[in-house]
This record gives C-alpha cells, structure tokens and sequence, in this order.
C-alpha cells in the first residue's frame, strides 16, 4: 500500500510545479502588459510626446505626433529616416551626433532642435531619451520624450531682444551727454547710434528757429552716409501741420504713397526713395525746438517698440541740445563780458549754476525711463515664475543687472553734480584717520585678497573732512579694482615732497595700469580706459577727484603704464593745527 501511495507522488509534483510555471508566467505576461498600458496611459495623459525606438524596426510614437505636427492620424512618418528629414537642416548633424554618442555610451541623449510642421514652419522640441541594451551591452530599444518649446524660445529671443534693447539705449545716452559741445555734434552723435537700433535707411535731426519761422536740418544719416549741417533751412510748413509735434505727439506715415497731400518734407523723403517715416517732436521746457525724422524704404507698419525708441531718443537729444545752447550761451558771455571782471564772474557762476541744475535734472529725468524697465523687468519675473528655463532666468538677471548698472550711473552723475554745489568748510584734517576709514569700507572689495599696504606717517592738511574722504575712497577703490588680477596686490599710499606751498599726495598700486597715451581722459566724466566686462565702474569716480581737488585749490594727474600699475597724484594744502579732525 505504500508503494503504490509512493510512486504516485513523483507525476503529482511535476504536475504541480508544471501548473506553478504556468500561473507564474501568465502572471509576468499580465504584468508586462499591465506595465505597457500604463505607459501608453501615461504618454496620451501628458503634454509630452513619449516615443520608442526599436533599433531593429523603426519608431512608434505613443503621444500625438501628427496633432503636434499639423497632421492629420497617421500621416507623420513612423520611421527613423522620416524623423531626421523632418529635423531643420542646421540643426541635423548636432542631433545625430548627440544620438551617436549617447548609442555609444558616451553621454546621455539631451537635444533641442527645429522639427518642420506640415505647414513648413519649424518648431523647437526639448527631447531626451535613453537606451536599453541586450546582455551583450548592444542598444536594442530607445525610450524618450519631446517637449514643445517653441513660446519658451520666443520668449527668450523676446528677452534677448529686450536687453541688447537696454545696452542700446545706454550707449545712447552716454554718447548724446558726452556729444554737448554743439546741437550738430548732439544730432550726429545719436543719428550714427540710432540707424543701428531701428534698422532704418534715412534718419535726420531738423532744429526749429523760432524767430525766423525756419527749420535747420543739422544732421542726417542716408544709408550710411552722414552728412552733417546740412545747410538745408526749410520753412515751418515743410513739416506740415506743426500743432500735431507741438502736442508732443508723433507724426506717422505707414505708406507715402497714400498721403494725398504730403508736406515738402515727406515729398522730399519719397524723392530719396523713403516710403514710411515718423516725425518725433524735440520737446523742452519751453516748447518745441526740432524734430526726429526716421524713415524706411518700404511700407510698414511702424512697432510700437520703434516708436518708444524713437520717443526715447529725441527725448534724450532734445535734453543735450538744450544743455549745448546753455554751453554756447556761456561761452557767448564770457567773450562778450571779458573786460567787464567782475560782471563776467557773476554771470558765469550764474550759468554754472544753471548747467549744474540741468544736468541734476537730465539724471532725474533718466530714473523715468529706468523705473519702467525695472518695473515690467519685475511684472514678467512674476508673471513667468517657476516658468523661464535656466536660460531664461539668466536672461532676465542680466536685464535686472544692466537696470542697476544704469541706476547706480545715475546716482553717480547725481552726486557728480551735487559735489559742485555743496558747501565747504576748511578744518585741519587727519589723513592717517581717513585712509583708516577708507579701508575699512572696502572690506567686501579686499576680502580674500593677497594684498600688501604700505602706508606710512602722512600730514594733516586744510580741507573739508567729507570731500577728502570721497578723494580716499576712490582712489584707494581704484587701487584695490585694477590690482585684482595681481597677488599679491601693493597697494601704496605717500608723501612726494611740496610743490610751492602745497604737499603732493599719492596713491600707487602694481595694477593693470593704463596707455600713457590716454592719460588726459582718466579725469574726463564717463572717461573708462579699460573695458566695463573687465572692470566695473561708470568713469565718474575719477571726475570726483578732480573736481574736490580743483575746489580745494589743488590739481590732480596720473602716471602710468599698460600692466606696470599707475600712481594717482594730489595736492593739497598743509596745515600746521594740533587737533586735526579724523
């Protein structure tokens, strides 16, 4: 009986373990498709597009690639050779290189390129993917997903746009306020810039006399070619209906061809070839004095960032050239008024005092256009939160970055122009305390610097404590900037002796120096001999110097050489009190 319950037992377990194979392996298949219906699931459930390649087969796309592409079910082609024709021509040897290395086990398979629509436009795709091997470590299948980034790219070709926009624009500025000397020179100066942003074929600066009724065009750019004074005096009525500038409003025309009864200005244009044009009224304080012509060769539509440019920038040549007459009507006096002294000085200091206030004016009327900037800067950092790539979050830093560069430029000027007007008071000052106190604000500018000071015993002198400490600051900011390639930095501050009754002050470092050549610019306002990538600065600091040392009744000069270091020369005058003041 037992043998028999035995020899059964052997077929029932083989039977049983045969059934277990076949659970299990039904059970894995069930899993497996489970597994590819989640996947499917999760690939029409996502803005992605998820695909997989059979290395062998071909590629199957698992999101809706024909609806992304403008295609209607099925007609995208499901094959490797008809993914890469529809990839832009630029951007097909970078992607198969990418797909080649990352086959390769070389780096993973991240890519943007251009794909065509069946439209013909292209739009960006942000693709990754990742291969699986078979044991032998050979690439059998590739899964990967593409996102859309086309509006991400706008975005930043927006931003791109915006702060090439704002360089533009500073460029502007500094050329127009360092162009004063003439309205010519003012008009000139902003035409050769302005081509360049607007991309146009015809720009001119025409400057109204009031008195005569006449129109001077005192600069134009024609293709290139600037001609300036161009002795052209228009009446009034070329320009039109003048009460439209006088307004403060622009005068637009999209097509010449249309205007049934041009001015002679526009008849002028279209004989130049010039078929849309907007006239920008030149605006001060006591009413209209020119205008902004801009003219292209076709017909368009003019933007309505051309236009705030073209506002912008007649805005900022009618400020200078209103500056430039107060310069003329200076320099008419002081030639009138020479054998009148006394007369002579007064109305000069008058006249200095109104440059003074007008430039403090020009550097408020600067923060205008700054706030916007800085306020839409703030609205799309907002707006696009958690939205902007890596990319564009760098983008619209270096936006945030230019603004306060501009800003901390307009409170440069600022003070340049208060330094002129403050008050002085004449106290026996300790320069061993200042150059203490100077130090001590450059913490952040030494810190984890290799530098070695040499400062010995210096005099006290008469001045005003402030001033002279501004004098230190910068000089001794100036050291420390232009030694920062150099380790260790000597920085070294002295005495050389006397000229007549003043002691001749210095501030020497082993910096990057500076031509020889240039050395009459170092003191000049916005004056920069090295460029702002290398150097931060707005070419102010050094105007300061000048101008306190000036107020004291001393001078100032430089010597130097291109990377030996450069010595900063002052003189001031000596005083002989026992309580000199820190």
């Amino acid at each position: 009986m037992n043998r028999i319950q035995n020899s059964g037992a052997a077929p029932l377990t083989a039977r049983l373990n045969f059934a277990s194979d076949i659970i299990e392996r039904k059970e894995a298949e069930e899993a497996v498709r489970a597994s590819e219906e989640r996947f499917r699931i999760a690939a029409q459930t996502t803005n992605d597009v998820v695909y997989e390649w059979d290395l062998k087969q071909g590629v199957q796309w698992f999101g809706d690639i024909d609806k992304t592409l403008g295609y209607g079910p099925g007609e995208f082609p499901r094959t490797l050779g008809g993914w890469v024709a529809s990839v832009h021509p630029e951007d097909r040897e970078r992607v198969m290189a990418a797909v080649q290395a990352h086959l390769e086990g070389r780096a993973p398979y991240v890519a943007e390129y251009r794909v065509r629509r069946k439209d013909g436009v292209y739009q960006w795709w942000s693709a990754r993917g990742a291969v699986t091997r078979a044991a032998a470590g050979k690439p059998v299948r590739w899964i990967g997903s593409i996102t859309d980034i086309t509006e991400r790219k706008r975005m930043e070709e927006g931003l791109r746009g915006l702060t090439e926009r704002l360089r533009s624009l500073q460029r502007i500025d500094r050329a127009i306020l360092q162009a004063v000397e003439s309205p010519e020179a003012i008009a000139q100066t902003a035409l050769q810039h302005l081509r360049g942003v607007l991309h146009c074929q015809r720009a001119s600066v025409g400057i109204f006399d009031l008195e005569k009724k006449q129109v001077q065009v005192f600069a134009a750019e024609v293709k290139g070619e600037t001609m300036v004074r161009t002795g052209k005096d228009l009446a009034e009525e070329a320009y039109g209906d003048l009460e439209i500038l006088r307004q403060g409003s622009m005068e637009i025309i999209e097509d010449m061809s249309r205007v049934t009864s041009p001015s002679a200005v526009a008849q002028l244009l279209q004989a130049e070839g010039i078929r849309s044009s907007i006239n920008v009224p030149l605006l001060s304080a006591n009413g209209l004095i020119g205008a902004l012509n801009v003219g292209w060769e076709d017909a368009r539509a003019i933007t309505p960032e051309e236009m705030e440019i073209a506002g912008e920038v007649a805005g900022q040549i009618a400020i200078a050239i209103e500056l430039a007459h107060l310069l003329q009507a200076t320099k008419r006096h002081a030639a009138e008024l020479e054998q009148r002294v006394q007369d002579r000085t007064a109305q000069l200091e008058a006249a200095n005092k109104e440059l003074e206030a007008f430039s403090y004016s020009v550097s408020h009327d600067l923060r205008a256009p700054l706030r916007h900037v800085q306020g839409y800067v703030h609205m799309l950092a907002h707006e696009a939160q958690g939205q902007l790539s890596d990319k564009g979050r760098r983008l619209l830093k270096t936006i945030v970055d230019a603004s306060k560069e501009m800003g901390v430029l307009i409170d440069d000027l600022l003070g340049f122009s208060r330094m002129a007007r403050a008050e002085m008071c004449e106290l026996r000052v300790s320069l061993d305390g200042l150059v203490q106190e100077s130090m001590q604000c450059l913490g952040t500018a030494t810190r984890g610097r290799n530098i070695i000071w040499k400062i010995p015993p210096l005099p006290s002198v008469l001045g005003d404590p402030a001033m002279l400490k501004q004098v230190l600051a910068n000089l001794l900011g100036n050291a420390v900037k232009y030694s920062r390639p150099r380790s260790p930095a000597q920085i070294e501050i002295g005495c050389d002796g006397l000229e007549g009754e003043r002691v001749i002050l210095f501030v020497r470092d082993n910096g990057v120096g500076f031509d020889p050549q240039y050395v009459h610019k170092l003191f000049g306002v916005f004056q920069r001999l090295h460029r702002a990538e290398e150097f931060e600065g707005t070419g102010i600091g050094l105007a300061n110097v000048r101008r306190i040392i000036a107020r004291h009744g001393g001078r100032t000069w430089a010597e130097g050489a291109l990377d030996r270091g450069a010595t900063f020369y002052f003189t001031l005058k000596p005083s002989s009190s026992p309580n000199p003041v820190n």
